[in-house]
């Protein structure tokens, strides 16, 4: 997770892939080298770019806080979703992380483990669900291996 105090450059990462999914604030724009763009303004929408070229990130109306899956280009490609949680839900074969975005979850993957708000981990098993007695949103990502 981060935040973003103020407007400036992103760091530049060889061969390195980023997921970009807002938490709070009221959103940026990443503006990257070449002229292309990425508006960024709704919470718990990931968006996906090369961290090997140069962005500048421009705020909306005051600090953002973000979380950002980073996967190693040609080692690892990562799938994200957002997932809104409202009683049981199984998970998606191959989901290996979990963050949970809004509001608690159990997940079930052989025993049960609590995740609070803000709390992330591993899944173990191939056919994970999830449950929440409240409305939850939560982060999933499937890593599938490339060339490994």
């Amino acid at each position: 997770m981060a935040e973003i105090a103020e407007s400036g450059p992103f760091s530049v990462y060889g061969a390195v892939d980023r997921v970009f999914t807002l938490l709070s604030g009221k959103g940026l724009d990443l503006l990257f080298a070449g002229g292309s763009k990425i508006a960024v303004g709704q919470p718990f929408v990931p968006h996906s770019f090369a961290c090997d070229v140069a962005a500048d990130c421009e705020l909306r109306d005051g600090p953002c806080a973000a979380l950002n899956l980073f996967t190693a280009r040609e080692k690892w490609r990562a799938e994200v979703d957002v997932t809104a949680v409202d009683g049981e839900v199984p998970l998606p074969r191959g989901v290996r992380l979990l963050f949970a975005l809004q509001g608690d979850v159990s997940v079930r993957q052989g025993h049960v483990m609590a995740l609070a708000e803000g709390d992330a981990a591993d899944v173990l098993t191939d056919e994970p669900a999830v449950a929440s007695g409240d409305k939850a949103m939560l982060y999933t990502a499937r890593l599938i291996p490339q060339g490994i």
